[in-house]
Protein backbone atom coordinates (compact mmCIF):
# COMPACT_ATOMS: atom_id res chain seq x y z
CA UNK A 1 0.00 0.00 0.00
CA UNK A 2 1.04 3.60 -0.89
CA UNK A 3 1.27 5.45 3.00
CA UNK A 4 0.19 9.13 2.51
CA UNK A 5 2.85 11.95 3.01
CA UNK A 6 3.64 12.72 6.70
CA UNK A 7 6.23 13.87 8.98
CA UNK A 8 8.04 11.51 9.87
CA UNK A 9 10.44 12.96 12.58
CA UNK A 10 8.78 10.96 15.60
CA UNK A 11 5.48 9.38 16.76
CA UNK A 12 2.81 6.85 15.39
CA UNK A 13 3.80 7.77 11.66
CA UNK A 14 7.11 6.97 11.53
CA UNK A 15 6.75 3.75 13.40
CA UNK A 16 4.15 3.14 10.83
CA UNK A 17 6.19 3.82 8.39
CA UNK A 18 9.41 1.13 9.69
CA UNK A 19 6.81 -1.02 10.54
CA UNK A 20 5.95 -1.18 6.26
CA UNK A 21 9.61 -1.24 5.58
CA UNK A 22 10.38 -4.18 7.47
CA UNK A 23 7.59 -5.75 6.11
CA UNK A 24 8.91 -5.76 2.47
CA UNK A 25 10.79 -8.99 1.39
CA UNK A 26 13.76 -8.99 -1.27
CA UNK A 27 13.13 -11.43 -3.92
CA UNK A 28 15.89 -10.94 -6.37
CA UNK A 29 14.67 -9.23 -8.83
CA UNK A 30 16.25 -5.84 -10.02
CA UNK A 31 14.95 -3.89 -12.92
CA UNK A 32 17.56 -1.82 -13.80
CA UNK A 33 16.57 -0.16 -16.41
CA UNK A 34 13.78 1.15 -14.94
CA UNK A 35 16.00 3.94 -12.43
CA UNK A 36 18.31 4.35 -15.32
CA UNK A 37 15.04 5.63 -17.37
CA UNK A 38 13.47 7.61 -14.62
CA UNK A 39 17.35 9.38 -13.77
CA UNK A 40 17.01 10.53 -17.27
CA UNK A 41 13.32 11.34 -17.08
CA UNK A 42 14.38 13.38 -13.85
CA UNK A 43 16.53 15.73 -15.89
CA UNK A 44 15.61 16.09 -19.40
CA UNK A 45 13.51 18.95 -20.20
CA UNK A 46 11.14 16.73 -22.80
CA UNK A 47 9.78 14.78 -19.74
CA UNK A 48 9.33 18.23 -17.74
CA UNK A 49 5.16 17.36 -18.43
CA UNK A 50 5.36 14.44 -15.71
CA UNK A 51 6.53 17.20 -13.05
CA UNK A 52 4.41 20.75 -13.88
CA UNK A 53 5.54 22.11 -10.66
CA UNK A 54 9.29 21.55 -11.08
CA UNK A 55 10.31 20.90 -14.49
CA UNK A 56 14.07 19.95 -15.20
CA UNK A 57 15.92 23.07 -16.43
CA UNK A 58 16.62 23.29 -20.27
CA UNK A 59 19.95 21.73 -21.46
CA UNK A 60 22.50 24.39 -21.11
CA UNK A 61 26.03 23.01 -20.68
CA UNK A 62 27.30 26.68 -19.87
CA UNK A 63 24.61 26.96 -17.21
CA UNK A 64 23.76 23.65 -15.95
CA UNK A 65 25.26 20.45 -15.06
CA UNK A 66 23.02 17.41 -15.66
CA UNK A 67 24.50 14.28 -14.10
CA UNK A 68 22.80 11.32 -13.27
CA UNK A 69 24.04 8.54 -10.73
CA UNK A 70 22.89 5.11 -11.04
CA UNK A 71 23.73 2.54 -7.61
CA UNK A 72 22.49 -0.91 -7.18
CA UNK A 73 23.68 -3.62 -5.40
CA UNK A 74 22.13 -5.92 -7.88
CA UNK A 75 21.34 -7.37 -11.31
CA UNK A 76 19.58 -5.87 -13.98
CA UNK A 77 17.43 -9.04 -14.21
CA UNK A 78 13.89 -8.18 -14.68
CA UNK A 79 12.13 -6.75 -17.58
CA UNK A 80 8.60 -6.60 -18.50
CA UNK A 81 6.51 -6.48 -21.85
CA UNK A 82 2.40 -5.73 -21.91
CA UNK A 83 2.62 -6.73 -18.15
CA UNK A 84 4.67 -9.90 -18.13
CA UNK A 85 8.12 -10.35 -17.89
CA UNK A 86 10.20 -10.48 -21.03
CA UNK A 87 12.58 -13.88 -20.03
CA UNK A 88 11.01 -14.34 -16.07
CA UNK A 89 13.73 -14.43 -13.78
CA UNK A 90 15.70 -16.31 -12.67
CA UNK A 91 16.03 -17.19 -16.42
CA UNK A 92 19.90 -16.74 -16.96
CA UNK A 93 18.50 -15.06 -20.45
CA UNK A 94 17.40 -12.03 -18.48
CA UNK A 95 20.95 -11.19 -17.79
CA UNK A 96 22.13 -10.77 -21.37
CA UNK A 97 22.87 -7.48 -22.31
CA UNK A 98 22.62 -8.26 -26.09
CA UNK A 99 18.64 -9.84 -25.78
CA UNK A 100 16.56 -7.11 -26.97
CA UNK A 101 14.21 -6.30 -24.22
CA UNK A 102 16.17 -7.18 -21.14
CA UNK A 103 16.79 -4.70 -18.69
CA UNK A 104 20.64 -4.93 -18.93
CA UNK A 105 19.69 -4.32 -22.73
CA UNK A 106 17.44 -1.49 -22.11
CA UNK A 107 19.73 0.11 -19.46
CA UNK A 108 22.57 0.26 -21.70
CA UNK A 109 20.58 1.77 -24.54
CA UNK A 110 19.22 4.32 -22.18
CA UNK A 111 23.09 5.20 -20.99
CA UNK A 112 24.37 5.46 -24.76
CA UNK A 113 21.34 7.64 -25.32
CA UNK A 114 21.92 10.02 -22.45
CA UNK A 115 25.63 10.20 -22.92
CA UNK A 116 25.91 10.32 -26.33
CA UNK A 117 22.81 12.27 -28.49
CA UNK A 118 22.42 13.44 -31.38
CA UNK A 119 23.60 16.67 -30.17
CA UNK A 120 26.27 17.39 -27.68
CA UNK A 121 24.33 19.84 -25.89
CA UNK A 122 21.91 17.27 -24.50
CA UNK A 123 24.21 15.25 -22.96
CA UNK A 124 24.17 14.30 -19.50
CA UNK A 125 26.93 12.74 -17.20
CA UNK A 126 26.39 9.48 -15.91
CA UNK A 127 28.35 7.91 -12.61
CA UNK A 128 27.58 4.60 -11.90
CA UNK A 129 28.23 2.90 -7.89
CA UNK A 130 28.68 -0.92 -7.51
CA UNK A 131 28.15 -1.56 -3.71
CA UNK A 132 28.69 -5.69 -3.57
CA UNK A 133 27.47 -5.99 -6.75
CA UNK A 134 27.71 -9.16 -8.97
CA UNK A 135 30.64 -9.10 -12.08
CA UNK A 136 27.58 -8.83 -14.06
CA UNK A 137 26.45 -5.67 -12.94
CA UNK A 138 29.82 -4.14 -12.49
CA UNK A 139 30.34 -4.62 -16.56
CA UNK A 140 27.12 -3.18 -17.34
CA UNK A 141 27.71 0.24 -14.78
CA UNK A 142 31.37 0.62 -16.30
CA UNK A 143 29.99 0.23 -19.98
CA UNK A 144 27.21 2.88 -18.83
CA UNK A 145 29.28 5.40 -17.33
CA UNK A 146 32.80 4.64 -19.13
CA UNK A 147 35.93 3.56 -16.56
CA UNK A 148 36.43 6.69 -15.17
CA UNK A 149 32.97 7.70 -13.45
CA UNK A 150 32.49 4.00 -11.90
CA UNK A 151 32.62 3.26 -8.92
CA UNK A 152 33.15 -0.17 -6.83
CA UNK A 153 32.16 -0.54 -3.42
CA UNK A 154 32.11 -3.00 -0.99
CA UNK A 155 32.33 -1.01 2.60
CA UNK A 156 30.29 1.92 3.70
CA UNK A 157 33.38 4.13 4.34
CA UNK A 158 34.30 3.35 -0.15
CA UNK A 159 31.03 4.00 -0.71
CA UNK A 160 31.02 7.44 1.03
CA UNK A 161 34.70 7.87 -0.98
CA UNK A 162 32.53 7.06 -3.88
CA UNK A 163 30.24 9.81 -3.19
CA UNK A 164 32.68 12.35 -2.17
CA UNK A 165 34.56 12.27 -5.74
CA UNK A 166 31.42 12.13 -7.59
CA UNK A 167 30.65 15.75 -5.90
CA UNK A 168 34.37 16.90 -6.30
CA UNK A 169 34.23 15.55 -9.94
CA UNK A 170 30.76 17.87 -10.20
CA UNK A 171 31.83 20.88 -8.35
CA UNK A 172 36.08 20.93 -10.16
CA UNK A 173 35.64 24.07 -12.11
CA UNK A 174 38.25 24.97 -14.47
CA UNK A 175 39.75 27.84 -15.91
CA UNK A 176 40.80 27.55 -19.52
CA UNK A 177 42.09 29.63 -22.04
Amino acid sequence: PVMPLADLSSGPPRAAFKAAINSLAASGGTAGHLGTAWGWYMLSPEWGSLWPASAPRPYDPAQVIKAVVLMTDGMFNVAYDNGGEIYPWPDPSATDPSLAGTSPNQALALCEAMRNPADSQRRIRIYTVAFQAPPESEALLKQCSGEANYYDTTTASQLSAAFKDIVKKLTNLRVTS
